[in-house]
């Protein structure tokens, strides 16, 4: 029986994650290198950068400009990352380009070379699709780092945009902030613009990697967001970028960090206008922000779509349940702000999976802050804590704060179990979150969706 091509591409998860260029450009090169001629905006960072970039994209087009985005990791099906105008790559179109480019991997295994991994192929993928789509700009996520990135096989963009920046993918980024910077900096092209949204000594590396490639940065983690409101229906805010004011901005993805990224992306538009000549209307801009979302970040879902028994609700009423693929502290910091920001005096209940190669006690201490109950819970990625450790570790923290002491965790191997065991308890909390994994939020769209 023919294999399917999303298999084919998924079968080449047992060569693991390997960092480098010369596999991706053994495969473009093949490929006849579709990269190029691109106009490409390119995104890194370690948290925010899937925002960025659905902002980007969302105020390009309501402007009537034509999209490609690659965003990583892809949430319920790697079709979902390589979208041309919002609308999902087709299984047609994965069916021509996964041929093609197991063609040109076939001769790269006959020739003697190592296979490509399988984000590199589904880079390819990406890439191969937009040369070929009548697209003005295509924008890239990247997956891990920057520098040995498979994105950063495009050796030129209109512009990079470096966002926040903290500890994570330490075995292969590094072990400090400087060092993760500069992996991260290597995105930046000589003499193309750079959206620096770091802070602190991420953003002094990133600084002087610009100037040591000639290139005009903007400050973004300089531009501080005034007046910021946050309630369960987005975000308002009011910035000043590059003399511009914008009074009122509105989102629809809910926390103050989001106001963080929006200036980012606002960043992004002052140099795409002044410096690449594109026309941008500030009422499209505004239009484009106000529509931006992004599934697994602060995702509120219908709860009465859960297959659980139902039982008389108390005067709490019912929760909001929410998905967010905080995966290591920064992020996990974040949830913890907005979640005291919307539910001051609220009860949460919070379903909880993590990679063992991230620091799981602190995000599970940070956790523990704003949660009365915990539901640990493992993925199927390889990488994953098994749900011991993660009970394990759950006990050392409650330990440590006899005031959280009293809570009655729960350890329950099957995410959608686990899940369901949360909604059984829903008329305790005011709200029922998932998080810790972009692979357990994965795991779990897949199964509302019924995938």
């Amino acid at each position: 029986m023919k294999i399917g091509s999303e298999e084919r591409v998924r079968a080449l998860s047992r060569f693991g994650s390997k960092p480098g260029l010369s596999r991706m450009r053994a495969l473009m090169n093949r490929l006849g290198d579709p990269q190029r001629g691109l106009r490409v905006i390119h995104v890194a960072g370690t948290n925010g950068k899937g925002s960025v970039c659905r902002y980007i994209c969302d105020g390009l087009r309501a402007n009537g400009y034509s999209v490609g985005m690659f965003l990583s990791p892809y949430m319920t099906d790697f079709r979902d990352a390589i979208t041309c105008d919002d609308e999902i790559m087709s299984r047609t179109s994965l069916d021509e380009y996964t041929e093609r480019v197991f063609l040109a991997i076939d001769g790269m295994l006959a020739d003697g070379l190592e296979s490509p991994t399988e984000f590199e192929v589904v880079t390819a993928l990406a890439l191969l699709f937009f040369s070929d789509s009548p697209v003005d700009f295509v924008i890239l996520e990247v997956g891990l780092g920057g520098r040995a990135d498979s994105t950063n096989i495009v050796d030129d963009c209109l512009l990079s945009v470096i966002t926040s920046i903290s500890l994570d993918h330490c075995a292969v980024l590094g072990d400090t902030v400087e060092e993760i910077a500069s992996e991260k900096a290597g995105i930046i092209k000589a003499g193309r613009p750079v959206v620096n949204g770091a802070s602190g000594a991420a953003k002094a590396v990133i600084e002087r990697e610009a100037r040591r490639k000639g290139c005009k940065s903007i400050d973004a983690s300089g531009i501080v967001p005034r007046d910021i409101v946050t309630d369960t229906d987005g975000t308002v805010f009011d910035a000043e970028v590059g003399g511009k004011a914008y009074a009122r901005l509105r989102l629809s993805m809910i926390g103050r960090f989001q106001a963080e990224n929006a200036v980012c992306a606002l960043c992004a538009f002052k140099i795409l206008k002044e410096d690449c000549g594109v026309a941008l209307d500030e009422g499209a801009l505004r239009a484009g922000l106000s529509r931006a979302a992004l599934p697994g970040r602060f995702e509120r879902v219908d709860h009465s779509i859960f297959p659980v028994n139902d039982r008389e609700t108390s005067s709490v009423g019912n929760p909001i349940v929410v998905l967010d693929g905080a995966h290591n502290p920064d992020g996990m910091r974040r949830i913890a702000e907005t979640i005291g920001s919307l539910f001051p005096r609220g009860r949460t209940l919070t379903v909880f999976s993590a990679l063992k190669d991230k620091n799981v006690a602190e995000m599970l201490g940070i956790c523990a802050g704003f949660s009365a109950k915990v539901i640990v819970t493992e993925t199927e990625n390889e990488r994953k804590a098994s749900v011991e450790e993660l009970r394990e570790i759950l006990e050392e923290v409650r330990r440590a704060s006899s005031a959280l002491s009293v809570a009655r965790d729960m350890a329950i191997k099957a995410p959608w179990d686990a899940t369901e065991a949360a909604l059984r308890e829903r008329e305790a909390y005011d709200l029922i979150l998932v998080t810790g994994s972009l692979y357990l939020i994965r795991e779990i769209r897949g199964r509302l969706r019924g995938l």
